[in-house]
Order: structure tokens, then C-alpha cells, then sequence
């Protein structure tokens, strides 16, 4: 057996295991998938920083202002976090009694978020990016959540807002796919994630504290700070943001490069959560981030080297003889490809993917119009773009903020 493959049957099973496990899991739930709104409608206060976001704010707040929800229940806390741009003329523009304008001194977007926390007087609690849009009935359904005393965290599903160019419409698969998972993990206490939009229990902030200042995936670590206390985080697929994506290569390797840092420093953080104490994520999920990512990047390194090898010893051995481009094909060829244990096994992991792909389309989106208005209807050829080529991008990116996290350096914003 070859060294690589050491890594590709792990690989194998645990894809294996993570879609078999997601599909099961929906097959059980998939009555109570659905976000239902009731009658709990508890007072919300929403805190939005904003650092030089002149070009969204105002649209920020008008889709929180435009929101399907009581406008004496509903309070809109901006934090002008020492904006060097119109931020704060275009905030303050607005005459809104429920907007609440606040200016200060540059420290960060934890610390201005920790800064209207202390301000707020709602019930519950949402933190939402200053490019995050709230499609109508999002608060209807984030509030019915918390009918249930039990749950401290919802979470909605993202989308990227209107995207035009290749990239930023491989970002919609991503976040499509990411928002299913994250509802079933939500099933067995496991949802690791509380991204741009996020409504907490004000509770918790008084009895855990607020955001991380130093922290440079702040959502992350507060979702890991509401696992550590044993605290009840819920997925809302079916209500939706949309959010500002990156548009250029750049923009993107800059923001995943800091995701993943900021993951590996949240895990060696956190790792004491990998007990019992905390159920499946303890047992399970959580030690399955990293030694996922870490098999994934051994198998990329491996398999770049090893074809990079033979592709040189190749391309040397057909100058040495001499060769022609001379193709044949024969069902035999096929035959013996898909008999091969690491092809079929490739082959029933794509197939459960596509399925998973099919349902994360299906529950993630409000309707077909409004996927339409905003541009957000993927195909099957940007799917497989994501699969096989953007997905191995996203490991490089891995690859690059471990070598920064061995040797201590913080990438920058």
C-alpha cells in the first residue's frame, strides 16, 4: 500500500461518515426543519459596528427598519467605531427614534460590539455586520426561537449579496452547503458557528461576559464560549441575511487566511472541550475539525508531490522516446477505473455530496423570487467548480495559517 493512501481512506471514511450522518439526521428531522413562527415577540436590541462602511450602512439599516416586527420592541444600536469615511453623517441621517447613534475611538469590532451590549436593554441580543441585509420575517423567526427557554444562541443562514463574478457565486455554494451542515449539527448540540448575524439571550452576556478584543474570529470563539457553558445554539435555515462576500482573490485569501488563523487559535484555546462533559461536540465534532483538516492537508501535500513527480518523470521519459498523441477508449478502461476501491469510494462521496447539495438549495432559501432578485440560483457547473477546485484553494489556505500559527505570526485584516 502506498504512503498516500494512509490518508486517503481516512479521508474516505470520515466524508463517508459526515454525509451519511447528514442525511440520516435530515431524514429524521426533516419534519421540524422549518423555522415556525409563533406569538413570542421579546423586546430586540440590534448592534451593528461599523468602521468606514459608508457605501452599505444605510442599507443595513433600512432592512433592519423594514423588518416584519413591533417597532416599539425593536431597538438599532450603531456603533461608529471612529470611521474615517461619511459613516457617521450617513448614520445619523437617519430620524428613526429606534436608531441609537454611537461614535468613538477606533479599537476593533469586538470591542465596539461589547461596547453596545453594555448599552442595550432588549431581551435578546443581535450582532450583525455593518454589509449584512435582514430579509423581512428574519426577526419573527429569530424571536420565536427563544420561546424556548432552553436556547441562548440563533443563527440564521447567509447568503453572499447579489453576487455578479465567478467567484463570488462559488461563495454561494459554500455558504449554501455551510448553512445545511450547520442545521444538522444544530440537532445534536453541535453547531460550532455564530457568523455576522446572531441573536443571543442577553442573559448570557451578563453571566459570560461579551466578545473576545483579541480575538480575531470573534463569532467563532463566542460560539465556543456558548459550548464551554453547555449553552443551546439553534440553526435557522430558513431565515435569511445577506452579506457582503469577497469580490477578488485578493479580498478572499486575505479574509480566509485570517478565518482559518483565528480557527486554529480558537481550537488550542478551547481544546479542553474535547470531553466527554460536552456530549457529541466534546466527543465528536469538535476534535473532528482539526484532525480533518490536518489529514486533508497531510493527503494535499502528498498527492501534489506525488503527481508533481510523475508528471516530471513522465514528461523526461517521452522526450527520451519520442511519442504521439494517439487516444483510444474502450468500456473495459472505464470498467476497471470505477472497480478500483479509491474511485468508487470517490464516486459514492460525490454522489452523497450532490444530494446534500440538492437539499441545502432546497431548505436555504426563502423562495424562488427572491433567490432570482438577488442572483443567488447556483448550478451544477459552479457546484463542481467548488468541489474540485475551490475546495483545494480553501486547503491552501489552511495550509498557509498553520505555517503562521507555528511560528506565532498573526496574519493581517
Amino acid at each position: 500500500m502506498a504512503i498516500i493512501d494512509f490518508f486517503i481512506y481516512p479521508v474516505a471514511f470520515l466524508s463517508l461518515f459526515l454525509t451519511l450522518f447528514y442525511l440520516v439526521t435530515f431524514l429524521e428531522k426533516k419534519d421540524k426543519i422549518r423555522t415556525k413562527i409563533n406569538s413570542h415577540k421579546p423586546f430586540i436590541s440590534i448592534i451593528v459596528p461599523a468602521y468606514n462602511k459608508e457605501d452599505v450602512i444605510a442599507d443595513t439599516i433600512n432592512s433592519i427598519l423594514d423588518a416584519e416586527y413591533p417597532k416599539t420592541k425593536l431597538e438599532v444600536m450603531v456603533v461608529d467605531d471612529g470611521s474615517t469615511d461619511s459613516t457617521y453623517k450617513k448614520i445619523k441621517q437617519f430620524k428613526d427614534p429606534r436608531v441609537i447613534v454611537f461614535h468613538k475611538e477606533n479599537g476593533g469590532k469586538s470591542r465596539a460590539l461589547n461596547f453596545g451590549i453594555s448599552k442595550a436593554k432588549g431581551e435578546i441580543i443581535a450582532c450583525i455586520d455593518a454589509d449584512t441585509i435582514l430579509t423581512k420575517n428574519l426577526l419573527l423567526k429569530a424571536a420565536s426561537c427563544f420561546k424556548d427557554p432552553t436556547v441562548t444562541v440563533a443563527v440564521p443562514t447567509l447568503k453572499p449579496f447579489k453576487p455578479k463574478n465567478l467567484l463570488e457565486k462559488i461563495q454561494v455554494v459554500e455558504y449554501t452547503i455551510a448553512s445545511f451542515t450547520r442545521k444538522i449539527l444544530s440537532y445534536s448540540q453541535s453547531l460550532s458557528a455564530a457568523p455576522a448575524c446572531s441573536f443571543f439571550r442577553s442573559s448570557f452576556f451578563k453571566k459570560h461576559g461579551g466578545y473576545d478584543e483579541d480575538n480575531l474570529t470573534e463569532d467563532f470563539e463566542m460560539a465556543l464560549k456558548a459550548q464551554s457553558h453547555n449553552c443551546k445554539l439553534v440553526h435557522m435555515i430558513d431565515a435569511i441575511a445577506y452579506t457582503d462576500v469577497p469580490k477578488t482573490m485578493r479580498e478572499l485569501s486575505r479574509q480566509r487566511i485570517r478565518w482559518c488563523y483565528g480557527g486554529l487559535y480558537n481550537i488550542n484555546k478551547y481544546k479542553k472541550m474535547i470531553n466527554k462533559k460536552y456530549g457529541d461536540f466534546g466527543v465528536l465534532f469538535f476534535p473532528m475539525i482539526f484532525i480533518s483538516v490536518i489529514i486533508a492537508l497531510v493527503m494535499f501535500s502528498l498527492i501534489t508531490i506525488y503527481y508533481t513527480t510523475k508528471l516530471i518523470t513522465t514528461v523526461s521519459l517521452l522526450k527520451l522516446t519520442g511519442f504521439s498523441l494517439n487516444f483510444s477508449w474502450k468500456p473495459i478502461y472505464l470498467l476497471n477505473h470505477i472497480l478500483n476501491l479509491k474511485v468508487f469510494l470517490g464516486l459514492i462521496i460525490v454522489a452523497f455530496t450532490l444530494i446534500i447539495f440538492y437539499l441545502s438549495k432546497r431548505y436555504t432559501r426563502e423562495s424562488n423570487i427572491t433567490d432570482k432578485l438577488n442572483n443567488s440560483n447556483i448550478n451544477l457547473a459552479v457546484f463542481f467548480v467548488y468541489a474540485f477546485i475551490y475546495s483545494l484553494l480553501l486547503l491552501s489556505y489552511w495550509g498557509i495559517s498553520m505555517g503562521y500559527f507555528l511560528i506565532g505570526k498573526t496574519p493581517k485584516w
